[in-house]
């Protein structure tokens, strides 16, 4: 009897043993096919990412290839109402709008990126608003009324002004566009919040818990479903028939390089509200941001050395401050360049330097130029942003290209009359 129930629990032994087997078999299958499945969704997102990147390229594509008909066709019909004794001044105003619209492309996808590098100083985003309002006013609709509630004593917050002023840009349009060619109201509100929890619906994350300021752009447009809403910051969506949706996307990008969030509210056929917060930093005294002066009309004078690897480029710079007045030299590199300042000296009052060039870049050049002319007026420019604190180096200024020939001549022009520039130097 002992002999039989010592083969029975033998026998359930080898049985719960080859179980455990075919369970351990099946285990090492369902992590293999987990394996698989992980792999192919992989696949399967980075098929879609290059299927969306060439859906959104070749948008762009079309969008160039138009701005470059405009431009080439406009130069052509200019060239030829000059021979034939017309004015060309309407052809060139349609060349300079085309090249402004590829410039605002460039920007949205550099702000999308997060590679649109940016200059840092503390803003007021109540200017912010008043002065883009005043650029956008033209471009919206009579039918639509522009409100504003904005906080009278509103901290200034750590910014770029340019892509402040494209997030309030941005997204003064996509409300006009959502109201479209009916009676409206766009309503722009600024305020101080504090958040100490976490914040459901703000991407790219919750924002912190501190003091923020805030803006916030409503409209009673024609709003948007939850699928479309999901999908607004998507620079691969758009709900307009022409178009490729950078917008919003890079309304996104610029809010997260500054460490801000944004968040949509929206219901179909009530409207859309989007807030967008940036931290405050600690508390500082509130001075006013100095507002642009208008360039002065006296001749230029001095040496300016035009450093920038493309000849298009450069020559322009060159022609334009010839004709101002400056003695304009040229270097097509960097190590060119260091070469003329050796060579000319102190003749060189200022430098327009190009950020990204060949063998040797702007950064390394201007490390290079500092250890001899430590407080020679530099202006770095560059079409990609500028990737350093101009904060420490007080003869340091940027532009940001594509630039107007005014903003060029205005940036010459305060660095040559700094502290009575190089001429000075010790």
């Amino acid at each position: 009897m002992r002999g039989e129930r010592q083969v029975a629990v033998n026998g359930e032994v080898a049985a719960l043993r080859r179980r455990v087997a075919e369970l351990e078999g099946e285990v090492a299958q369902a992590r293999a096919s987990a394996q698989r499945l992980k792999y192919l969704e992989t696949q399967v997102r980075k098929a879609q990412k290059v299927e969306s990147l060439g859906t959104l390229a070749g948008t762009v594509a079309h969008d160039f290839n138009n701005l470059l008909v405009a431009i080439l066709g406009n130069a052509d019909l200019g060239a030829r109402r000059l021979r034939n004794g017309h004015d060309p001044e309407p052809c060139l105003s349609n060349i300079r709008e085309a090249a402004q619209r590829a410039g605002t492309l460039c920007r949205q996808f550099l702000a999308y990126s997060g590679r649109e590098r940016s200059v840092r100083v503390p803003q007021d985003l109540n200017e912010v608003v008043r002065r883009m309002t005043q650029l956008m006013q033209a471009a919206v609709s009579s039918r639509i009324e522009l409100a504003f509630r904005l906080s009278d004593d509103l901290p200034l917050i750590d910014g770029d002004d340019s892509q402040l002023g494209q997030v309030v840009m941005n997204l003064i349009t996509n409300a006009a566009e959502a109201i479209g060619p009916n009676h409206g109201r766009i309503s722009i509100r600024t305020k101080v919040a504090m958040i100490d929890s976490d914040q459901p619906g703000f991407l790219p994350r919750s924002p912190p818990p501190g003091r923020h300021a805030v803006i916030e752009v409503s409209d009673n447009g024609r709003g948007m479903g939850p699928k479309t809403r999901s999908m607004a910051f998507d620079p691969f969506f758009t709900s307009k028939q022409n178009g490729h949706g950078l917008g919003l996307s890079a309304v996104l990008g610029i809010v997260r390089s500054h460490c801000g969030a944004i968040r949509v509210h929206s219901t179909l056929g009530k409207g859309t509200t989007f807030t967008v917060v940036f931290p405050l930093p600690r508390a500082r005294k509130r001075t006013p941001v100095p507002a642009t002066r208008p360039r002065r009309l006296t001749p230029g004078f001095g040496t300016v050395l035009v450093v920038d690897d493309e000849r298009g480029v450069r020559q322009l710079a060159c022609e334009v401050l010839r004709e101002e007045g400056y003695r304009a030299v040229e270097a097509d590199n960097g190590d060119l360049a260091l070469r003329l300042l050796t060579e000319q000296g102190e003749a060189i009052r200022a430098v327009l330097l190009d950020v990204t060039m060949p063998r040797r870049d702007g950064l390394s050049t201007l490390r290079e130029l500092r250890r001899n002319r430590p407080n020679l007026p530099v202006i770095l420019s560059s079409g990609r942003g500028i990737p350093i604190d101009g904060s420490r180096d007080q003869h340091l200024r940027f532009l940001s290209k594509p630039y107007p020939i005014e903003s060029l001549l205005l940036a010459v022009e305060d660095a040559i009359g700094t502290k009575g520039a190089a001429a000075s130097e010790v």
